[in-house]
């Protein structure tokens, strides 16, 4: 059995991987309005902050997964800078855009994930989408000493457009108050290091599928393998969402395809700053 803080670069690699972008698919059985634990999640049992359903969520400290070969992972889409220190009434209030066109149900999927090198930890949890809001007690990452920059956290909900049903990351907002004229920030980490990021933004067409770009930039590294990068995405002008292409230009040069990742965000309105550099999360 692995141990639950094993250090190194593979065991950021395997909750990495845990984490693509494919395995957070909304299924049907997800769309109700549950905190149905994962059951592909190995729970601590024998320690009080294991994972485990605790009111509106499930939360708490799991076994190392498997290693795996996923490459770029999108670990969070938020807007602002994150606080290094929790609120002091114990609860983080999160909030989001309850707007989001050809929305199928009222339900987005929360899950959060430990930052700190070699702690196993997550909270996954479903709410409301047009609530725009969900009140998360932190007793949990109060007792592992996690701070507030050491939190990765995403929302996704499921909508259709034209013939393509996508799920879309919403910028997320730590005060639980509106996501307009903010700057989306893009929390990536990859298996493999890499000389630099690039990303782009293309509009999603009335049939579904990407095509025009609207926006792109190119984040200057080296970063590390495993490093959280920060990106700073904007799209001037756009309120739709946003195929977001990124792809990493690896540092060893090989005849392996580039890593990469592909999701879908959703632009806040009225973005305020334009792309820059990529900033290191920690």
């Amino acid at each position: 059995m692995k141990s639950l803080l094993s250090l190194g670069g593979r065991g950021l690699r395997s909750w990495a991987a845990a984490l693509a972008w494919t395995t957070l698919v909304l299924p049907a059985s997800a769309l109700a309005i549950d905190s149905k634990c994962r059951d592909d999640i190995r729970p601590v049992d024998d320690n009080p902050l294991g994972y485990r359903l605790r009111g509106n969520r499930c939360e708490g400290l799991y076994w190392s997964p498997h290693a795996s070969d996923a490459a770029i992972t999108v670990l969070a889409v938020a807007t602002g800078a994150p606080a290094a220190a929790l609120p002091g009434e114990g609860v983080l209030h999160l909030g989001w855009s309850g707007r989001v066109s050809g929305a199928i149900g009222d339900a987005v999927q929360i899950q959060a994930i430990s930052l700190r090198p070699g702690l196993f930890y997550r909270m996954d949890a479903t709410a409301s989408l047009g609530g725009g809001r969900f009140d998360w007690p932190t007793d949990v990452v109060r007792g592992l000493s996690l701070r507030g920059d050491e939190i990765a956290l995403r929302v996704q909900a499921r909508a259709r457009i034209g013939q393509v049903t996508w799920p879309i990351l919403l910028p997320l907002s730590l005060s639980g108050g509106a996501t307009e004229g903010a700057g989306v920030r893009v929390l990536v980490t990859s298996t493999v290091a890499l000389f630099a990021i690039s990303w782009e933004c293309l509009r999603i067409e009335s049939s579904g599928m990407p095509a025009q770009s609207v926006a792109r930039g190119r984040a200057g590294g080296p970063f590390r393998a495993d490093e959280v990068v920060t990106l700073e995405v904007a799209a001037p002008g756009s309120r739709e969402p946003c195929y977001l292409d990124i792809v990493g230009e690896p540092v060893v040069a090989s005849n392996m395809t580039p890593p990469s990742a592909h999701v879908v965000v959703q632009m806040p309105s009225n973005p305020v700053r334009e792309p820059r550099a990529a900033s290191r999360a920690r």
